[in-house]
This record gives C-alpha cells, structure tokens and sequence, in this order.
C-alpha cells in the first residue's frame, strides 16, 4: 500500500515561493534567494525556540502561512490628527490613492528598491520572520529624506494586512540622510484578528542625522510581528517610543547597531496587555564603537490573563571603550492570572564602561492608593491615577507638543 508523503508548512514554502517571484530584477532575485536559503537553514520557530519561549506565535505560525491569499484589505482608515503626511500601505503595496503629503513633502514619497539595492544583504542572526518577509513580500520600498534637510511635519506610515487570513508582509527602508532630521510615526491598524501582518521596517542614519521614530499601536485588533533594525553612524541620534496599548498578539523585534562614534540611541517603551493579549518586545543594542550611548526604559502593564514579554540585550564590543549603556524594565500585574517574563542582558567585552540594567515586577503600591483615597478620591479612580501616571513617565522627554498629546490622550483612553 502507498503512503501519501505531507509536506510541512517550510517545505512547501521552499517550493512554491520562488513561484510569486516574478517582475524581478536579476540581482533581487539572487537576494531572494540567499534569503529563502538562510531560511530553510534556519526553520521555523516552535515552542523550544529560545527566542519564542512564552510566546504564542509558533502555534499559529502555520495557520498563517497556510491561510487563504491575503488580498487588498477593505478596513477603513481613521487617520491620526495629526498635521503630517498621512502614507498608507495595504498588504506590503503602497496606496497612493489612500495616501496624502503634506505641504512640506512635496516631492517626497515612498518609492520602490531599485535592484541594484539588493546588492550585499548580510542574513545573518536574522530572525525567522524576518526571512519569511523577505522571501513573500511583493514589493520593497525606499524612504528618503534627502542630506541637510529637516521635515518638520512628522510622516505617518498606516500599515494594513490583507482581506485573507494568511501572513500579509510589508517591507520599507528609510535612509536619513547627513546632517538631516525627520519624524516617522508608524502606525500598524487592524479590525480583524485574522489578518496577520509580518512588517519589516529598516533605517539607515547617516553621519550627524536625526530620527524620532513613534511606534503607535492604538488602534489594532490583529496580529502583528514587526522587526525594526536600526543602523546609526557618526554623531546621529534615534530616539524611539514604542505604545502598544491595543492588540491581540504582537512581536517586535527592535535591534539598534551603534556603528560609530558619538552615535546615541532612545529607547522607550509601554506596553498595556488585556484580556488574552500576549505583547512581546525584544530589543538588542549592539555598541560596536567607541564613545556611544544608548538609554533603555520600557514599562508593561499587564492585567485580566494576558501576557507581556520583554527580553532586553546589550552588547558592548572590544572596541567599544568609554560608552554609556543604561536598561530599565518596570512591570505592574494587576491580576492572579496575569504574567510577564522579563530578561534584560548585558554582554560586555570592554573594560571602560558605564554600563547598568533592571527589572522590577510588581502591584499597585497600597500606601499611595491609600493616600489618594484618604483625600477623597474613590479606589478605582485612585487606581486608574496611579497607572497613567507610570505610563506618562515613558512619554516625558517627547518634545513635539502634538504627538505628545495624542499619546497622552489615547493612554488615557485605554487605561480607564
């Protein structure tokens, strides 16, 4: 009798992908390629998988990627109110269309990779879900704010899945050029759990450039992982806040490489986990150069049975004498069932370093509940107090008065 041989989720991937490749120059072919290769060498994450433990991605991973073909998505798109440029991807395509540009921007839009920027892709340490984006996505995109130029106005890039329940990849790069400044707000939306979205964001900070990255997820049901790698050259700044404060299932994989002198890097984060959530932040800062910094504050607030994750990483190289490395993770539980795993990690191979990292979980403190009750302030009201007050502390050192408001504004929504 014949047995009928089933074919695993990868297997099958590395037979058909090469299949979708098609309107392709010679050199992004070659790309794809090494990609679907590193891939198959790599494999798919499972529940062992020491970069997934605790999260809940292996288990769907295959649903996704065996899903019916993601199509354009017919979600409406409420826009920020914010004065920017208003960009919106759906499935990995751009939709001018959908899209708007300020003023200020003219000229200045998304445009897609010419093939000779294919050219030297370095895949290693990369991450399974970063190979899966770079072997499915159909179209990768340029961002690129021209040398000695400072856009005032921030750009807000609106990223949608598609119409079908498999994993829809987007892909852009933002290249900041010397001696420019720029404000990128990314702004992942969804109303339906069954479109997962595989994102994958990387920036390239030229030589005394400045980039404020905001992360704001507040209005996403879906499932989203997001890998942002970051490069930053000689006396250039990257100062990011990252809000995940609404979301079923989301994955960020934030790396930062310190490549030159005088390179600093902002790191904050908050994240609020809900119902059944599970919101998972790995960062990784890699100081390979001497007099760099990098500061890190991330906070979770986790209630009901959801899950928060935080793995912090710093590396200092050899190389890298008289830098400053500082990481904080401060947790609330606000439930029994609850849970949150942290893991911040120094790795240090230099002598001349000032260098620290934390991590704190905890409840409420009774005594300032107290004390705000005793001054006639109900215990609810005392409580949902004392929680934005330990999320505004992430928003604090944002300068730009209206993003600043629309963040205080939705935390207060979502912590009620």
């Amino acid at each position: 009798m014949m047995t009928q041989t089933v074919s695993s989720p990868l297997e099958e991937l590395v037979e058909n992908a090469p299949k979708h490749w098609v309107n392709m120059g010679q050199l992004e072919l070659v790309y794809r390629e090494e990609a679907l290769q590193k891939l198959n060498e790599v494999g798919l994450p499972h529940a062992k998988t020491e970069w997934y433990k605790n999260s809940p991605i292996p288990r769907n991973l295959n649903n996704w990627l065996e899903g019916s073909n993601a199509t354009d998505s017919k979600s409406e798109i409420n826009k920020l109110p914010l004065e920017a440029s208003h960009w919106v991807f759906v499935n990995g395509q751009f939709h001018a269309s959908q899209s708007s540009i300020h003023e200020s921007h003219k000229g200045l839009v998304p445009n897609k990779l010419a093939d000779d920027q294919f050219v030297g892709a370095d895949f290693t340490d990369k991450d399974a879900l970063f190979l899966l984006n770079r072997v499915l996505n159909s179209s990768s995109y340029q961002i690129n704010i021209p040398s000695n130029t400072k856009i005032d106005q921030p750009i807000a890039v609106y990223i949608l899945g598609g119409n079908g329940n498999s994993l829809s990849n987007t892909y852009f790069k933002v290249n900041v050029g010397k001696h420019a400044e720029a404000t990128l707000i990314v702004h992942p939306v969804g109303q339906e759990i069954d479109q997962p979205m595989n994102v994958v964001i990387e920036a390239e900070l030229e030589e005394n450039s400045r980039l404020k990255w905001i992360q704001a997820e507040t209005d996403l049901k879906n499932s989203l992982v997001q890998h942002s790698h970051v490069n930053i050259h000689k006396g250039s700044r990257l100062d990011a806040y990252c809000f995940s404060l609404d979301g079923t299932l989301t994955r960020h994989d934030f790396r930062i490489n310190m490549l030159e002198s005088t390179a600093e890097a902002l790191l904050n984060g908050l994240y609020l986990c809900k119902n059944k959530a599970s919101i998972d932040y790995h960062t990784t800062v890699d100081h390979k150069a001497a007099h760099t910094h990098s500061d890190q504050l991330f906070k979770v607030i986790a209630e009901d049975e959801a899950i928060g994750i935080f793995n912090g990483r710093v590396f200092v190289r050899p190389d890298a004498q008289k830098i400053t490395a500082y990481q904080s993770n401060k947790n609330l539980l606000l439930s029994d069932s609850a849970k949150i795993f942290t893991k911040p990690q120094l790795e240090i191979w230099a002598d001349d370093v000032k260098c620290s990292h934390g991590a704190t979980t905890g409840q409420l403190d009774e005594e300032a509940l107290f004390y705000l009750q005793a001054r006639g302030i109900d215990k609810a009201s005392a409580k949902v107090l004392l929680l934005q007050a330990f999320g505004l502390d992430v928003i604090a050192s944002l300068k730009e008065e209206p993003i600043k408001e629309f963040l205080v504004q939705e935390l207060f929504k979502h912590i009620k």
